[in-house]
């Protein structure tokens, strides 16, 4: 759902369209969204509106307990499953 939601184009604009209607009522703002790409987006819309503005997000492709983010840090963190004798 919130891929979907993020992704929408008609609902980005309809954020970015909100704000920069109501800049001088809202002043400096932070916009806080789910995923990376609806930040960038929301960046472009803001700045194509005359509204001066940055993204920061932070990026995590895997979770950080799988395989596969064992694999990509190298086994950081990994400790193997073990059966504990008494």
């Amino acid at each position: 759902m919130s891929e979907h939601l993020a992704r929408n184009r008609e609902r980005n604009s309809l954020i970015a369209n909100t704000y920069a209607e109501n800049w001088e009522k809202y002043g400096q703002t932070i916009i806080f969204a789910d995923r990376w790409y609806q930040c960038e987006a929301l960046v472009e819309l803001l700045r194509q509106q005359g509204i001066r503005t940055d993204v920061l997000f932070g990026r995590q492709d895997v979770n950080a307990g799988s395989a596969e983010a064992r694999v990509a840090t190298g086994g950081a963190g990994y400790r193997p499953n073990r059966t504990r004798r008494s």
